[in-house]
């Protein structure tokens, strides 16, 4: 009920502001406008992120099997942020096993969450001209049942050791949000390890500071 309360006010609000900036020809009024816009975007995906650990919490994900192809599930989540990789001209390297198979059954959109997440923070704090790499491995097979490790490297900031565990955390981020540094709400990778968790997987970081 909260969702749908807060999700159709604000909706509401990111189309009557879009409809001024479109309609207005003060440039004043138009900066207002497209700040607006912004804002509300931003409280539009906070309370998205909230809804989904809130439903990640109280164990009320919709858990669905389907087959699906797991290179072109990668090479689709890329392809969405290729517009922010030119943009900083960040080179993506993509490594995938010509000895294994592409098509698995396991619950595909939990897996997107992950790899949007992932990918995203990437890319978020990656500097211009860095580099991100995406590795598939199979690291056991049996007769029907595949481990696959898919690793994310990038030449970002890096995280301290000590500081490694918290990022799995709710609401926590290395740099505050005052700070302006980065985006963020602290609640990506919180979702990340529970929707692997409800995978029967689980993630790891390795990192230090500058690597």
């Amino acid at each position: 009920n909260i969702s749908h309360d807060i999700r159709t006010p604000l909706t509401g609000m990111i189309g009557l502001s879009q409809s001024i900036y479109k309609k207005t020809h003060d440039n004043s009024i138009k900066s207002d406008a497209k700040s607006l816009i912004m804002a509300t975007n931003e409280l539009l995906k906070l309370l998205n992120e909230v809804i989904e650990v809130v439903k990640i919490d109280s164990g009320d994900l919709k858990r669905k099997k389907e087959v699906f192809n797991l290179e072109a599930l990668i090479h689709a989540t890329m392809r969405l942020f290729q517009p922010s990789l030119d943009s900083k001209n960040i080179q993506c390297e993509f490594q995938y096993p010509k000895s294994l198979h592409k098509h698995f059954i396991s619950y595909k959109t939990f897996l997107c969450r992950v790899l949007l997440n992932l990918v995203s923070n990437a890319v978020k704090f990656t500097g211009e001209h860095g580099q991100i790499k995406i590795i598939v491995r199979e690291l056991t097979q049996s007769a029907d049942i595949s481990e696959i490790e898919i690793i994310i490297e990038d030449t970002g900031i890096g995280i301290p050791e000590e500081k490694q565990q918290l990022i799995f955390q709710h609401f926590s981020r290395l740099n505050p949000s005052y700070e302006g540094k980065f985006s963020g709400f602290g609640l990506g990778l919180y979702t990340v390890k529970n929707y692997l968790s409800a995978m029967n997987g689980d993630v790891t970081v390795k990192s230090e500071p500058g690597k």
